[in-house]
């Protein structure tokens, strides 16, 4: 079913182009043959009338007409001319009407009977097609002139039998030409329809129509914001969520981009004909993540679309997501190195050892609970203290040394972005830790504090690891670039505390000593409550 329904659009579309084709070269051989045949009777109704002036200017004949067996003079003459030009006949005759020339030599002196009645003018030659006894014909006449007087005329028939079997000729050849050129529809014919049905891929119009629907359907459900453009950054496509999303109430479609949504980034993606991934985008005052990506028609870019978040909503629910991931993280470091300590304690009491066992207990108790508290009272912000107790917790795991400076202070920081703030934290954590965590033991130590002063955030991280060669230095903020070793060495981490930093308008700075460590301090404005010291 399916493989007749194609072939159906090509023999629609063979089918059509033929009947054009075929109503073309019919129109052009009517007209065509038409043409010919008018032309072709004014050649010859011009050739009859040539040859009648001829005869009547030839001297012999002029001298010869009206003297006794003048006929015997003029006949051969006129007969000869005949036979040299193909018309039927060439009459001549006096003002009498008597016969001097005829192709039939019996009509000789015989009196000549004009079929229609009248005469040529008495001075000016005539043609025009007339029904003659030999059948119809274009009869040409011309007075014969002697001495300034009229002595006769003569009378030349070309029969337009000739003409018409001519004429049937024609047609035959114009046929044939007809045939040739619909030989040569068809197969274009037929190369035009498998030359569409390449362009849409094989399918029918209705299933070009089911497939245009459910795309329809399939953008208009995505939540995303869906903008294409051509190669003239005209906008060929937009679903409703984008309306919404950026306040448009009105159909834009054909329209170009730029005066409508000034800084999609699709001109310069349609320009350049690169990818842009996870771009954060300022649109009519509001913050979005795009997806930005060319069309390609062959090696040529066709156009762009993108696809548009509300950052605000992405940021929430990634803040969702790692203030948990935050916890996961501490529990699971707690959970590691409280087994360790209950070992530890089992080894105490199996040796009998009941009172360092005790004291063992007495102390690692006292200081979690010192940390926990400390942590707890100086950092209100929930998501502060989860990434550093996380933090906190793996350090130990790892036999780090995490120092938190003792003056360090956080507020609840209602209005701050607290994932951009989590993100910046934990980022400079994980790149201290892992700068330290192969270090000899003395060096194996991680500071952090985190200040409020003077309506500003300030964050200090340091190392004591291996440092930062000078010649890397001005690239480590670059996406992608990392001195790290192994399959974790991407790149993006201080990348993004980067651009974090600087969409809060914030300022980093960076020393770092090779051999001896790297120090981090980060400044956020904030306008808050800092109290509560």
């Amino acid at each position: 079913m399916e493989s007749g329904t194609k072939t159906g659009l090509q023999a629609q579309l063979v089918l059509v182009l033929l009947l054009v084709s075929l109503m073309g070269l019919l129109a052009v051989g009517l007209v065509g043959s038409h043409t010919i045949e008018a032309q072709f009777k004014r050649m010859i109704a011009k050739n009859a009338r040539n040859i009648a002036l001829l005869v009547a200017e030839h001297p012999d004949i002029k001298k010869a007409l009206g003297l006794p067996k003048g006929e015997q003079v003029i006949q051969p003459i006129a007969e000869k001319l005949r036979k040299e030009t193909g018309v039927k006949a060439i009459i001549i005759i006096d003002n009498d009407d008597k016969i001097y020339s005829h192709p039939i030599s019996y009509e000789l002196g015989a009196k000549f009977q004009e079929e229609e009645g009248g005469k040529a003018l008495d001075y000016l030659p005539q043609t025009k097609e007339s029904q003659t006894i030999i059948g119809p014909s274009i009869r040409s006449k011309a007075p014969i002139i002697r001495d300034g007087i009229k002595v006769g005329e003569v009378i030349v028939d070309a029969l337009v039998n000739e003409i018409q079997s001519t004429k049937y000729s024609l047609y035959g050849k114009l046929l044939l030409a007809i045939f040739a050129g619909l030989v040569v529809s068809v197969i274009a014919a037929a190369s035009l329809a498998k030359r569409v049905k390449n362009i849409i891929y094989g399918m029918e119009p209705s299933e070009i129509a089911l497939l245009l629907k459910q795309r329809e359907g399939i953008i208009e459900s995505i939540r995303e914001g869906i903008i294409a453009v051509d190669s003239d950054s005209n906008i060929t496509l937009i679903n409703s969520a984008a309306k919404k999303l950026f306040g448009i109430d009105r159909d834009i479609t054909g329209q170009p981009l730029e005066p409508i949504l000034p800084g999609t980034a699709l001109c310069q993606v349609v320009q350049s004909g690169k990818a842009q991934w996870d771009m954060e985008l300022n649109i009519r005052g509001k913050k979005f993540l795009a997806q930005l990506i060319p069309i390609y028609k062959g090696k040529t870019i066709a156009g762009a679309i993108g696809s548009f978040r509300d950052l605000t909503e992405v940021r929430a629910q990634a803040e969702q997501m790692t203030g948990v991931a935050l916890y996961i993280e501490a529990l699971r470091a707690q959970n590691h190195e409280f087994k360790n300590k209950l070992q530890a304690i089992a080894g105490l009491i199996q040796l009998e050892e009941y009172e360092k066992a005790l004291s063992f207990i007495s102390e690692i108790t006292s200081a979690h609970q010192s940390q926990i508290s400390f942590i707890a009272k100086r950092f209100k912000n929930p998501s502060v203290g989860g990434i550093l107790l996380g933090k906190s917790s793996r350090c130990s795991e790892l036999g780090i040394d995490f120092q938190i400076d003792p003056d360090s202070f956080c507020s609840e920081l209602e209005s701050f972005d607290n994932l951009s703030l989590i993100m910046i934290i934990g980022n400079l954590l994980e790149n201290a830790i892992e700068a330290v965590q192969r270090m000899p033991k003395e060096r194996r130590k991680v500071y952090f504090g985190l200040f409020e002063e003077s309506g500003k955030i300030i964050i200090n991280v340091r190392d004591y690891g291996m440092g930062i060669e000078p010649e890397h230095m001005p690239y480590i903020f670059e996406k992608g670039y990392s001195t790290k070793e192994g399959p974790h060495s991407r790149g993006y981490g201080l990348y993004n505390v980067k651009n974090r930093v600087e969409e809060l308008d914030g300022d980093i700075e960076v020393e770092s000593t090779p051999g001896e460590g790297t120090d981090f301090i980060v400044t956020l404005p904030y306008r808050g409550e800092s109290d509560g010291r």
